[in-house]
């Protein structure tokens, strides 16, 4: 693959070390301002910390406009022990949690994915270029580093067939977030044999495990409760500012005269071009690239086309438009690269926004849904690029090898 020899001695100039001390540096920020700041100014963790309370206490997380928790009993159950703890404590514990996490996800992602397909593209950088997309949802607390550690994990678990990691790592990604099944059905598309069992048996064991935490009734009203809650609380009306940001934002903000039912098919037409173009690739399943471009289509298709999108969300993107942005910027003679780093400048921009009090106006513009439009398009390119130069490698064994039985048997 083409690369710029220059850029490639830049990359290398950058040490491990280096960026781990910038991360360091940047939680200990954070650490110092949630400790001194108000427990509720620019802070998620009393959310979570809350709907652990509430377990504990045989109380419903769903009734307090306040709080607003939208996750599944699991979650609620599982956030018990932090919630034990003082906010402030407890505040900073969640943080360097989901840092942690999020530390060795993207370690292990770029050995088993990134590293075998693309050698020149170095952890360091990597997660140097990660840092502005991931930052925000450090600071206030959100879980979506937790959710991305554990999608990055199941990419990477399957290069290296490690089936049950994977399941279990897609199912925690469905009972933190629903939409995520998405995923989970598109890799079971790619191994049925090695993951539907699996992500069955993981997928049932967490719907069960709740009963262990809690009393069966209340834990069966929990869910009622959350799937009622969850299916009502689309955002699909509400105001620009506090709707979705996704790609019904783009569409209002077009005025384009698509009715919700009309928008719902479009979800489930781009769902079924998903799955088939997922289908298009399972002959190389066995390359890091082909599950590199389904994760970054799935998460693109989450975003653009997912339940409840928000600004934050949008944290689900920092490795793989990181890692592409790197492929893009060592590729310059590449005229598609000019999207991913167009789609890459947009996200940062949005995310630097969102520091400011103006941040709800900016986004609502739809900024962020655009720019995972742009990065779309690269990655379908990508996909066809893909499939277009196997075919070619195939065409040319056809005709190379008959020569060469030829030649040596004339």
């Amino acid at each position: 693959m083409p690369h710029n020899p220059r850029w490639q001695r830049f990359i290398q100039a950058i040490d491990g070390r280096f960026v781990l001390t910038i991360y360091l540096v940047v939680m200990l920020v954070i650490s110092a301002r949630v400790w001194f700041s108000p427990i509720q100014k620019g802070n998620v963790y009393p959310v979570f910390a809350y709907s652990g309370r509430c377990w504990l206490e045989g109380l419903s997380p769903y009734n307090d406009p306040q709080y607003l928790f939208r996750y599944t009993p699991l979650s609620a159950a599982v956030m018990t022990p932090l919630a034990l703890l003082p906010d402030h404590v407890g505040s900073l514990l969640w943080r360097w949690l989901a840092f942690a996490a999020l530390l060795g996800s993207t370690v292990y992602f770029h050995r088993r994915v990134i590293a075998p397909w693309c050698t020149f593209i170095r952890l360091p950088w990597l997660g140097l270029a990660m840092l502005p997309l991931v930052v925000s949802n450090l600071n206030n607390g959100q879980s979506n580093p937790f959710l991305l550690a554990l999608i990055l994990t199941a990419l990477a678990s399957v290069l290296a067939q490690r089936w049950n990691l994977a399941a279990a790592c897609l199912a925690g990604a469905v009972y933190l977030k629903l939409y995520p099944i998405a995923l989970a059905l598109l890799l079971i598309l790619l191994y049925p044999r090695e993951l539907t069992v699996r992500f069955l048996v993981c997928f049932i064991l967490g719907a069960l495990l709740p009963y262990l935490m809690q009393n069966p009734s209340y834990v069966t009203e929990q869910y009622q409760t959350f799937f009622a809650y969850s299916f009502k609380d689309t955002r699909m009306t509400n105001i620009l500012e506090e709707g979705n940001r996704d790609m019904w934002n783009i569409l209002r903000r077009m005025h384009l005269p698509i009715s919700l039912t009309m928008y719902r098919l479009i979800q489930l037409g781009s769902a079924l071009l998903l799955a088939g173009l997922t289908l298009w690739l399972r002959p190389w399943r066995r390359e890091p690239r082909t599950i590199l471009l389904i994760g970054n289509l799935c998460l693109a298709w989450m975003l653009l086309m997912g339940p409840a999108t928000e600004s934050a969300t949008y944290h689900l993107l920092a490795a793989t438009l990181a890692a592409d942005l790197l492929l893009a910027i060592s590729a310059p003679n590449s005229g598609w690269s000019i999207l991913v780093i167009l789609s890459y400048a947009l996200q940062l921009l949005a995310g630097i926004a969102g520091w400011f009090s103006f941040a709800h106006g900016i986004q609502s513009l739809g900024v962020q849904p655009f720019a995972t439009l742009i990065w779309t398009t690269w990655l379908i390119h990508a996909a066809f690029d893909l499939v277009m130069r196997h075919h070619q490698v195939r065409a040319c064994r056809r005709i190379a090898l008959p020569m060469v039985a030829h030649s040596l048997h004339p």
